[in-house]
């Protein structure tokens, strides 16, 4: 909408709150409104509760699926795919200055004033920003080059089309995995090789942090830890170098840093942050908001949770990791049958991992205009 914008900082542009995780994207919002329903409803209830008028409104959105305002209600509609750019507003205001037949030169001034009263109910102060080009649109050239890899999937994999590939280096993708919305691969500092039968959750960051090719390494700020035994899995064949094997499930706003090597059939949950180099085995599974520091190890059939850093046990930890061991029925148990049974409950998880991706895969294939979401 026209009278107001906020734009989000990401947490590549904020080095300290991404350490200390202090700083979440909402932090950045001076006011929120969230309303039930579509999106319909929701700019409905903000022209009842502004009075300014739909034509006025200009909505960005990265869902296809959105624009319906714009038939339904007469809400300009902008759609873009790899988040808010100054070009990406330009674009939106221009288009809506072409809508309202907004051409002359003398109307300029006119524009600026509306736009500013606009801006100062939202509590904005500078609309420079949002001024459109003197030139045309078209003859406007990006401020930063477009790094798009060599892209490599296979006929079955899913893939939302609101993800997005950046990066000078190969990604490819196996059969039958599923790539949830807003997932960022980012290949700068090695390739990335996912496998088969993988779930990539929503807002994932895969081969991060963003940085450009010249780029140097940011030092590691938290010392490495082994949070499991002296066995670990295999090290990738490069040290920078990105693996999912087979079976892997990716909760979502999860971030795996460059050289994260992830074995088959392991879970990473929620909001989990693995540093670089660090390397889980099969069958393992690191919990919601875990934080793994640079070449930490995970150990095959360990399961990791608490919070950042180091290894502990009991209260004196504090948010420190805990880790255990699943029973896997490789040894048996001195109960008898409690190694087998674990086993057995991990042959089921996997048969409902499996289930989970057939629904997700009708799921995301149906958002996608005419099935544009699975790509080949």
């Amino acid at each position: 909408m026209l009278k107001t914008l906020h734009i989000i900082p990401t947490f590549s542009d904020n080095p300290a709150a991404a350490n200390n995780r202090s700083v979440r994207a909402l932090d950045y919002f001076d006011y929120i409104q969230i309303f039930p329903g579509d999106k319909s409803q929701h700019f409905t209830r903000i022209q009842q509760a502004s009075g300014i008028r739909y034509e006025d409104m200009l909505f960005f959105d990265d869902e296809a699926r959105n624009r319906n305002v714009q038939t339904e209600l007469g809400v300009s509609f902008c759609l873009v795919r790899d988040g808010m750019t100054r070009e990406e507003v330009d674009r939106g205001v221009w288009d809506w200055r072409k809508k309202m037949n907004i051409t002359a030169v003398d109307k300029g001034q006119a524009i600026e004033d509306e736009l500013s009263k606009y801006l100062k109910m939202g509590n904005t102060t500078n609309p420079a920003h949002l001024k459109p080009s003197s030139s045309r649109h078209s003859s406007q050239k990006p401020t930063t080059p477009s790094y798009k890899p060599p892209l490599t999937t296979h006929p079955s994999t899913t893939i939302s089309e609101t993800a997005s590939f950046q990066g000078i280096h190969p990604i490819s993708i196996g059969a039958g995995t599923v790539i949830h919305p807003r997932t960022k691969f980012l290949s700068f500092e090695g390739p990335i090789k996912i496998g088969d039968g993988c779930i990539i959750g929503e807002k994932s960051v895969i081969g991060g942090p963003q940085t450009s090719p010249t780029s140097s390494a940011p030092n590691p700020t938290i010392s490495a830890i082994d949070t499991g035994s002296s066995t670990a899995p295999p090290a990738a064949t490069t040290v920078t170098a990105t693996i999912l094997e087979n079976s892997v499930s990716i909760g979502p706003l999860t971030t795996l840093n460059a050289g994260t090597h992830i074995s088959s059939a392991a879970t990473i949950d929620t909001s989990v942050v693995l540093g670089r180099r660090v390397r889980v085995g099969q069958h393992a599974k690191v919990c919601a908001n875990c934080c793994i520091p640079d070449d930490g190890v995970v150990d095959h059939w360990v399961v990791i949770w608490g919070g950042v850093g180091g290894m502990g046990q009991g209260d004196a930890a504090g948010s420190r990791l805990q880790r255990r061991k699943r029973a896997n029925g490789q040894h048996q148990q001195r109960s008898g049958e409690a190694g087998y049974a674990g086993a057995a409950v991990e042959k089921g998880r996997l048969g409902v991992l499996e289930k989970e991706r057939e629904g997700l895969t009708k799921l995301i294939g149906a958002g996608g205009a005419g099935g544009g979401a699975r790509r080949k």
